[in-house]
């Protein structure tokens, strides 16, 4: 079970370092963080579900134990985002028409803004500023007509980025 908010790094990063090192492990995110950027960063780094810490304890326990008999551990409010996210995004898993180029530093940064990272940590992982990265973001989402880090972020798994 592993909860987003580490005190030491990033929930994001464990669990893709994790998936690498050890990949019959399955981790479960264990969060109050339901927004889509985590849900779809945290489901591209390879968690095996997301449940929300919402005082219920009993279903937390009881979803946990369904992993026995293959079910996804997976809150019904998480449920339900990601098939809103899904539908209202549909169009990018059966484009119907030409794809759009990136530049490689665009790639770069659509890459690790999938993967759940703020423009700070990429700013920090490319060795630019986070203004300059707000630049690169304005420019991906304008090529790519998203609105949204959970859009962008769907992108990026579209395009194997994330």
């Amino acid at each position: 079970m592993v909860d987003l908010g580490l005190p030491d790094g990033s929930g994001v990063t464990f669990i893709q370092r994790l998936a690498e090192q050890m990949p019959m492990a399955q981790a479960v995110v264990t969060t109050l963080y339901d927004d889509d950027a985590n849900v779809i960063a945290t489901m591209a780094a390879g968690a095996a579900g997301y449940l929300l810490k919402d005082g219920e304890e009993d279903g937390l326990e009881r979803r946990l134990a369904a992993m026995r008999d293959g079910d996804v551990p997976m809150s019904p409010a998480v449920s339900r985002r990601i098939l809103s996210c899904f539908r209202a995004n549909a169009g990018y898993f059966a484009p119907d028409g030409p794809p759009v180029l990136l530049t490689a530093r665009e790639g770069d940064v659509l890459g690790l803004i999938g993967r759940g990272l703020r423009n700070a940590e990429v700013g920090q992982a490319l060795g630019i500023s986070a203004q300059t990265v707000a630049g690169y973001v304005k420019a991906i989402y304008r090529k790519l007509g998203v609105a949204s880090r959970a859009e962008a972020a769907v992108e990026a798994m579209r395009r194997g980025l994330a």
